[in-house]
């Protein structure tokens, strides 16, 4: 009697790739990468602060006062208040720059007025050409 005698070998298992440790390295970078990154760029504004003995401002210096206040209207020299975006507009402000002596503008803000309203005061007025801005009120 012949007998088939066949022996089953085990078969070879073939060793899976676990993908959770890359998961976790993906993670760990895009974790990484949102905490470092930064969105907005950071401006700043260039503050000259005079000292105590400071010369005086020469007498042909013309003065334009602005108060600011805390709803972002400003008054132009004890008149009428306007709104920040029409500041430019404004026959005062047109006149000051156009004489010819140095023109000083003093804000005088109220104590609740807002950083942001105020850092956009200071934004107009750069952008008017007034480069000499004195500050009142401010806490």
């Amino acid at each position: 009697m012949a007998a088939d005698v066949r022996l089953e070998l085990p078969r070879r298992r073939r060793s899976l790739v676990s993908l959770t440790p890359l998961i976790d390295v993906v993670f760990i970078l895009l974790l990484f990468f949102m905490l470092t990154t930064q969105f907005d760029r950071r401006q700043a504004m260039t503050l000259s602060v005079p000292v105590s003995g400071s010369a005086a401002v020469p007498a042909e210096t013309e003065s334009l006062v602005l108060a600011l206040g805390s709803d972002g209207r400003v008054a132009l020299d004890g008149e009428g208040s306007v709104e920040l975006r029409t500041l430019g507009r404004q026959a005062l402000v047109s006149e000051a720059r156009t004489l010819g002596t140095p023109v000083v503008v003093v804000v005088v803000a109220e104590d609740e007025v807002d950083l942001q309203t105020f850092t956009r005061l200071m934004d107009t007025l750069a952008a008017l050409g007034f480069v000499d801005v004195a500050v009142h009120g401010l806490r």
